[in-house]
């Protein structure tokens, strides 16, 4: 034998007799180049005379977010594919990947996704709110102390962001927590919920 093609890309297990000593000592070993490293540093295929890696074509592999590219990658064909973790963006959701195929295909592969605002955060004299965009909601997440504070707040059922009314639900964990100089809070029928420590301290 004076060559050996192996096409798997995980190197497939074996004894330590498999081989034939003479095998080794003249035989070509041919691998896929993205197994090159992982074949030469596995006994008995590292022990092989020389071992080649095969010139299999490649294609691009490519992620788009929201039309943009994210990350592309170039594969050979047959290659396994690890699909990429999905990307974070605060106050967003991820829609996840479209189909992405177990092997790299004889051309080139789009994957696509995109994210879709789930929060925003808005401050209105002194409150602050973080708006829920699917549910149309507010929650009170703070408040700071404006100038000429009088101690007293009032809080408003709605509010308004880029002509988009929210309706406030919500007054959150220690939301007012640490404001010593409120005096009276007019809490408005909207609020259903009040949060742990929401007027501590």
């Amino acid at each position: 034998m004076t060559s050996l093609t192996s096409l798997p890309r995980k190197v497939p297990s074996t004894t330590s007799n498999s081989f034939d000593s003479a095998i080794k000592d003249q035989a070509i070993l041919y691998v896929p180049s993205a197994a090159l490293e992982a074949y030469s540093s596995k006994t008995p295929w590292s022990d092989f005379y020389d071992i080649v890696a095969l010139n299999i074509p490649k294609h691009q592999l490519a992620y788009y977010v929201d039309d943009t590219l994210y990350k592309s990658f170039t594969l050979e064909e047959g290659e396994y594919i690890t699909p990429e973790p999905a990307p974070e963006k605060e106050g967003y959701i991820f829609s996840g990947w479209s189909e992405i195929p177990e092997r790299m295909p004889k051309h080139d592969v789009t994957v696509s996704g995109s994210f879709t605002l789930t929060s925003e955060q808005l401050a209105l004299d002194g409150i602050q709110y973080t708006l829920w965009v699917k549910e149309k909601t507010a929650e009170i997440v703070g408040f700071d102390v404006t100038d000429g504070f009088t101690g007293q707040v009032s809080i408003p059922s709605t509010v308004t962001k880029d002509g988009t009314s929210f309706d406030v639900t919500r007054i959150g964990d220690s939301a007012f927590s640490k404001c010593e100089n409120l005096t009276s809070v007019t809490i408005p029928e909207s609020i259903s919920f009040i949060g742990e420590s929401a007027f501590a301290n």
